[in-house]
């Protein structure tokens, strides 16, 4: 029984499977896919997400333009796709919008629908153009330099600047832009950023920029050119801003010396200048007499100290000048700064001969920068009227004293004086003779006591109500140029004084020593000298072999008659000296009997009234004429460098 009930089960089975197959699949239904009625129109920013929602009626696909993925895409599960797809139902798909952006042009996305064969397009959204906006910014000044502060005002345009002793043409500039950018600059100018190595920036970011000029010989008289700022995404959008570098070939700066006046003596310290200006610049001093730039002034040195970069274009320098020793009259000596093209200009073309002031030429007065000048050999406050040979025959003897005399501080207590002098009687009537030039304007007058001389000084001026008993009475006439100190006796001893004089500010304008000394000299214990440095011997004429006079023959063809011949044999190149007497000059004679001037071989320098410097740069001879304020000759030295 139950094999007959599993027969006809299967025989049911294999029934029914063959019914199921001889039946036909139904056709399906012709549905036309129903898209959103409204097309979806925004403008979306950048980096924005947005949701496209729809319903769909059959199966799907959402698709935007692939080419334009890397401005927006579709987000397929966290994926970027270009495609879409999907299953009949309500559905939403995101569109995303990149960070990136775009210029010139807006940005359109269109979302489009596929259905049944069917598309079309559901969704626009608009990326819109930015404008590119890039804004330059120059750096504030003041007299010193640039600030670290930017102006408010965006530049239009951009000059390279520089500042008084600076030979750099720069300008820090501030940018700041909506756009990745770069900087290209005229050869002429450099760019640098700090901590980068390219001339660039990123949108946003606020950038500062060092411009330099760079110089060169073809833009010494200025150049202009452009910055011109490239977008980094398509180098044929620019902004471009006029860049000027102005012109620096004539270019001219000078600060003078502390001093541009010196004292006869000369310059006990250089004084230094500082010339700015272009390579291979000449500083020159030329001689003015008043009337006309005769001659390149000897008495003015000039050296250069070596510039830091001596390739550059610019140079800043310092000028060193010594001034020497003056022994004539008050000089000066004009100043110029010469571009390397007029290093060789003569003396005699710098003024104008038709100009009755012979003015400086146009073409050279841009170059002057200033004037040296520099006092005479001063006059001595008193100076005798008569020559000195008389009055030493009188008993009589004048004389200036240098700074440096002990007669000066140690015995008057009264430093400070212009100048310090000394007149000395030997005999009791010899004031009667000593009649003195005043040759500078005084107010008043003191005489100070001897009460502590020479132990002492003199401290005590004598009071008015003992004037007229005093054994010194100083005299002068009644405008004051003409003087003399008398005696109303003749002191038992030798004695002092100090006759005082004073301005109207009670300065004291000199100082001299008056005495009475039976047994003083004066000049009549003949001249000598000192060796204060150097090496050098001091001898009369003898010592070659000489008569007395032999010096003097050879210095009678120019007027001079000496009142003693000495011999210096010299055996060091320089040798300074002081003399026992005053000389207001010292003339050089050759072995020919010509006068000569100072030169690099042989030079003779007077320090002061007592004192003077000898300079020889090889063996030489010369004769050496000393002159005192009165144009007598009190020596004639035969002076002979052996070594």
């Amino acid at each position: 029984m139950k094999t007959n009930f599993w027969k006809f089960a299967a025989a049911f089975v294999v029934g029914l499977s063959a019914a199921v197959a001889c039946q036909k699949d139904p056709e399906p239904e012709n549905i036309a896919p129903v898209f959103p009625s409204e097309v979806i129109e925004q403008n979306v920013e950048a980096g924005a997400t947005v949701e496209v929602t729809f319903d769909a009626n059959q199966d799907w696909e959402l698709s935007i333009p692939a080419a334009e993925q890397n401005k927006y895409w579709l987000d397929d599960a966290g994926v970027p796709a270009s495609k879409v797809t999907g299953k009949a139902g309500a559905q939403t798909v995101s569109v995303v919008f990149s960070e990136d952006q775009y210029y010139d042009a807006n940005v359109l996305c269109e979302v489009t629908l596929s259905m049944g064969g069917q598309s079309k397009v559901i969704a626009k959204y608009t990326r819109l153009a930015i404008n590119r906006t890039l804004e330059v910014y120059t750096a504030e000044t003041s007299e010193w330099g640039f600030k670290n502060t930017y102006t408010a005002e965006k530049a239009t345009a951009l000059a390279l600047t520089t500042f008084e002793g600076d030979v750099t043409y720069t300008l820090p500039v501030k940018v700041v832009a909506n756009y990745d950018w770069s900087l290209a600059l005229p050869e002429w100018c450099a760019g640098s950023i700090a901590g980068a190595e390219t001339l660039s920036g990123k949108a946003g970011q606020t950038v500062e920029v060092l411009l330099t000029g760079v110089l060169a010989e073809s833009v010494k008289a200025g150049a202009e050119g452009v910055a011109k700022f490239i977008d980094a995404t398509d180098n044929t959008k620019t902004i471009d801003l006029p860049l000027t570098l102005p012109a620096f070939g004539e270019r001219l700066e000078w600060v003078e010396p502390s001093t541009m006046e010196f004292e006869y003596t000369g310059s006990s310290m250089p004084a230094i200048a500082y010339v700015l200006a272009p390579k291979g610049f000449v500083v020159r001093a030329l001689a003015w007499n008043g009337e006309w730039h005769t001659a390149f002034a000897d008495w003015v040195t000039i050296e250069t100290d070596e510039p830091a970069d001596p390739e550059a274009l610019l140079q800043n320098i310092a000028v060193i000048f010594n001034i020497a020793a003056n022994e004539g009259e008050e000089r000066a000596a004009d100043l110029f700064v010469f571009p390397a093209s007029m290093a060789n200009v003569a003396a005699g073309d710098i003024c104008d001969s038709a100009d009755p002031n012979c003015g400086i030429l146009p073409e050279y007065a841009k170059y002057h920068v200033g004037r040296f000048t520099q006092a005479g050999v001063p006059m001595p406050f008193i100076a005798p009227q008569y020559p000195s040979s008389m009055l030493e025959a009188e008993g009589v003897f004048f004389t200036d004293l240098g700074p440096n005399d002990s007669d000066n501080i140690m015995r008057y207590d009264i430093e400070g004086a212009e100048s310090y002098h000394k007149v000395t009687y030997t005999g009791q009537w010899s004031y009667e003779s000593a009649y003195f030039f005043i040759n500078k304007p005084y107010a008043s007058f003191k005489i100070y006591k001897d009460d502590q001389y020479p132990e002492g000084f003199f401290t005590t001026a004598v009071p008015e109500a003992e004037m007229e008993e005093y054994w010194l009475e100083a005299w002068a006439n009644q405008d004051k140029t003409i003087g003399r100190f008398n005696m109303r006796y003749t002191p038992a001893t030798p004695t002092h004084a100090a006759v005082v004089y004073f301005d109207e500010n009670g300065g004291k304008v000199a100082a001299v020593l008056v005495e009475y000394n039976p047994s003083a000299g004066g000049s009549s214990e003949g001249a000598s000298f000192t060796v204060a440095s150097g090496s050098a011997e001091v001898m009369g004429l003898d010592v070659m072999g000489q008569p007395a006079g032999m010096l003097n023959s050879m210095i009678s063809a120019l007027g001079f008659t000496a009142k003693e011949e000495k011999v210096i044999m010299a055996s060091s190149p320089e040798v300074e000296f002081t003399a026992n007497f005053n000389f207001s000059q010292i003339f050089i004679i050759d072995m020919m009997g010509n006068m000569v001037e100072n030169t690099s071989a042989f030079s003779v320098y007077q320090t002061s009234n007592t004192t003077f410097k000898v300079t020889a740069a090889n063996e030489s001879q010369y004769l050496l004429v000393f002159m005192d304020s009165m144009g007598e000759v009190p020596v004639v030295v035969y002076y002979n460098c052996y070594f």
